[in-house]
């Protein structure tokens, strides 16, 4: 191979494809027609083959070294011009675009033939460069009618060119930054330690930038057609420039974002978007570091936990939801929305919030959890309490204690109870009592209900408003009955107070099914007591039942149904057990499953082991 008598002058910034180009144009032929006659491998000049940049350089008679970093060299699916790598899809498709201004400088002030003064800059084919750093105009892209490009190449002097050239077409396009970083990596210009770009392929660096840009500006992760890429690159380029901080709080804000979103719309998040992203549009390998940088922010901000899967497994949990926890657990997130609030572990909980909306650290709500989920069944609860399953009853209907509403048991007969909810209610009752010995007069706050003529919401409401001075309590007890008060006390302030009574007539809820005359026949037995009150309507004397009375008569006595019910049997096949044990109906009725029967004694029984 000879090498040309008549070369051109090659420019620093003149990428070697312009060099092949303006050779062809020196001597007024084709591209295609030139690279045949001198065997020059065009696809290997394109591609950066060392040894068609070899002949280049020969024919050209230009420094093969000097031509290298001009050169797109392909590698291992990257191509590298210098000491930087990009990928593929960030250049644009040669020849691309082109500044107006610089192609009539070249044709004015160049040396050598017209057509062949005219050179590609190395910036005007990376796709991230968008703007003349001389001229501040927009790039255009080059419209040849009649002609492919991959026929003229760079032969920006074409009289179809020529034509299309005009520089009044270029749009004003302010040289950001962004721009001008990357034109000085390009050229060798870089490593600053102070800058997080930096320490990322240029490629990296690049897409992060319109990632972040495009985010903050249109809250979306790619740009669209006429959307201003410039701008776009230039805000995420300012907000990563100096460090990695901001893209890791650009990530957790994200995260955020999408743990305020229900559960059917978590798809359509920024988060997720961005997810995909990375996972598929950027899958390169040099894009690890900006996946490690996303899970440790998702991790973070996110209740995730084992089963889930951000670029790997993630092993811990930091965070639960409501929602997570219900998938863990087994708890409605309303209800656990509820207890949390309930137990001060969170603030204002308000129900029309997302489930992934409400987080609490793990080992919070673990251990929350655990408690719930080792309570007291009745019987325990009872058993603490020191109180019968009548009384029991009555103080969840005095809304002094709740169930939770999940069982870690499916088809539970009886519901749980939170065991410290129960300590908590007998640290409540007892207050400020003293634990030196009570007087022989101090009786137990289930037994002053009949020696004071109250109930026991009246001497509970005593208790938790600190109404009475002198209250002690028996270590040596269990539950309400190692609270002691004195009766005396205690019927002076119920006297005070309107008596509290039941109508005969609405006594049957209470009491059961029994007849006004079998009533006033307890009456009279002493079963149950009655007091003269003036009437409502018409002042006139008015016997009723003393409500303390009714409460402790429907303690001790219950019909046959309502004993089935609490011992989960059939009435029928209970009245045979009693019936053979030999204990008879306390009061009989026309329907033997309303007859009544003495608690105490069903509850003596191996059969009535639930009602004690």
């Amino acid at each position: 191979m000879t090498r040309l008598s008549r070369t051109v002058v090659v420019h620093e910034d003149e990428h070697a494809m312009s060099v092949v180009a303006r050779l062809a144009a020196s001597r007024d032929q084709r591209l295609d027609d030139f690279c045949r006659h001198l065997g020059i491998d065009l696809r290997g000049v394109a591609g950066g083959r060392d040894e068609a940049l070899r002949e280049l350089a020969y024919l050209a008679n230009v420094d093969i070294s000097a031509l290298k970093r001009r050169s797109l060299i392909r590698h291992d699916g990257f191509l590298a011009m210098g000491d930087e790598r990009m990928l593929p899809i960030n250049f644009g498709y040669y020849p691309a675009r082109y500044c107006p201004h610089c192609l009539a400088e070249d044709r004015a002030h160049g040396s050598g033939p017209l057509k062949s003064r005219p050179y590609g800059r190395l910036s005007w084919l990376v796709s991230f460069v968008s703007s003349c750093p001389i001229h501040e105009v927009g790039l255009l892209v080059a419209k040849v009618k009649g002609l492919e490009l991959h026929w003229i190449g760079s032969e920006f002097s074409l009289d179809e060119l020529d034509a299309s050239t005009d520089r009044k077409m270029a749009p004003r396009a302010e040289y950001t930054e962004f721009e001008r970083y990357v034109c000085s990596r390009m050229a060798g210009g870089r490593k600053s330690e102070d800058s997080f770009l930096d320490e990322l392929p240029l490629h990296v660096a690049g897409s992060l930038c319109e990632l972040v840009g495009a985010v903050l500006t249109h809250g979306r992760v790619y740009g669209k057609a006429g959307d201003n890429f410039a701008a776009m690159r230039q805000l995420g380029f300012g907000t990563l420039h100096r460090s990695g901080t901001p893209l890791k709080e650009f990530f957790r804000e994200l995260a955020v974002e999408r743990r305020s979103k229900n559960k059917v719309s978590t798809a359509r998040t920024l988060h997720r978007h961005v997810y995909r992203l990375l996972k598929a549009g950027m899958k390169h390998p040099d894009f690890d570091g900006v996946r490690e940088i996303f899970r440790e922010a998702s991790i973070e901000e996110l209740p995730l936990g084992p089963g889930d899967n951000v670029f790997g497994p993630i092993e811990a949990r930091r965070f639960h939801s409501l929602w997570t926890a219900y998938r863990e657990f087994g708890i409605s997130p309303s209800y656990l929305g509820k207890m949390l609030e309930e137990d001060g572990i969170i603030s204002n909980y308000d129900p029309r919030l997302p489930a992934c909306a409400t987080i609490v650290p793990e080992h919070i709500m673990i251990s929350f959890i655990e408690r719930k989920r080792n309570p007291f069944d009745s019987l325990k609860a009872r058993e603490y309490l020191g109180v019968t399953h009548a009384v029991f009853e009555r103080l969840l209907a005095l809304k002094l204690l709740a169930p939770l509403s999940h069982s870690s048991k499916r088809r539970a007969a009886e519901p749980l109870y939170d065991s410290q909810d129960t300590k908590s209610l007998l640290l409540r009752l007892r207050g400020d009592a003293t634990s030196t010995p009570a007087p022989d007069a101090f009786v137990d706050i289930l037994e002053v209900r009949a020696a004071a003529g109250c109930t026991l919401e009246e001497v509970l409401d005593l208790l938790t408003s600190r109404a009475l001075s002198r209250v002690h309590f028996d270590e040596s007890k269990r539950g309400l009955l190692s609270i002691l008060v004195d009766p005396r006390e205690v019927r002076e302030i119920v006297e005070k107070r309107s008596p509290n009574i039941v109508p005969v007539e609405f006594a049957h809820p209470n009491l059961g099914p029994i007849a006004i005359r079998d009533i006033w026949r307890l009456v009279d037995a002493g079963h149950l007591t009655n007091m003269d009150v003036p009437h409502h309507i018409n002042g006139k004397p008015w016997s009723v039942l003393t409500a303390w009375s009714v409460e402790l008569f429907e303690e001790r006595y219950a019909s046959l149904d309502k004993l089935a019910a609490r011992l989960l049997t059939d009435a029928r096949l209970l009245r045979r057990e009693l019936e053979a044990e030999g204990v008879a109906p306390f009061l009989n009725n026309p329907r033997p499953e309303r007859a009544l029967y003495e608690v105490a004694e069903v509850a003596r029984l191996k059969l009535g082991e639930a009602l004690r």
